[in-house]
């Protein structure tokens, strides 16, 4: 009851965008419509795709395909098994993490590291991997944030 005698379900039923929002698919429509807008606004204004491109082993893409498994879950309300493909997604951005690393490094050789002629493609190496190592951290924490705010705000 609110202070003015009446019960919160008859003041939802009054305004129309409150009976819609009070509803957990209604709500996961809106929310991803929403996600959904800012990520093709990010793609029109050139940042949306980085993440993509500067990725040489396309383990971001992957990592965005559980994603997108995770959001499916997500729309049939299996939040146990959304919370575990987040958990994933954490997992696989970090190991992208690693494995970004590991091919920066695999580009440094310590016996040529002297040579003017050498710098050049130890240099595209190390800014590979990196590229590797932060864009998948960054699409797999991303993933899972949204599909935690998924599982709040719908579930």
């Amino acid at each position: 009851q609110c202070r003015h005698g009446l019960a919160a379900g008859a003041i939802v039923s009054k305004i129309p965008f409150l009976v819609i929002i009070a509803r957990p698919m209604a709500r996961f429509v809106v929310l991803n419509i929403v996600g959904a807008a800012l990520f093709a606004a990010s793609v029109i204004h050139g940042v949306g795709l980085i993440p993509f491109q500067a990725d040489s082993t396309y383990m971001t893409w992957g990592i965005a395909g559980v994603f997108l498994i995770g959001l499916i879950y997500a729309a049939f309300g299996k939040w146990g098994t959304v919370e575990w493909i987040g958990d994933k997604l954490v997992f696989l951005g970090l190991l992208g993490t690693v494995v970004g690393f590991i091919i920066a490094l695999s580009g440094v050789d310590p016996a040529t590291a002297g040579e003017t002629s050498a710098i050049t493609p130890m240099v595209a190496k190390l800014i590979s991997g990196m590229g590797t190592a932060l864009h998948t951290t960054l699409v797999g924490a991303i993933g899972y944030l949204w599909l935690e705010l998924n599982q709040k705000l719908a579930g």
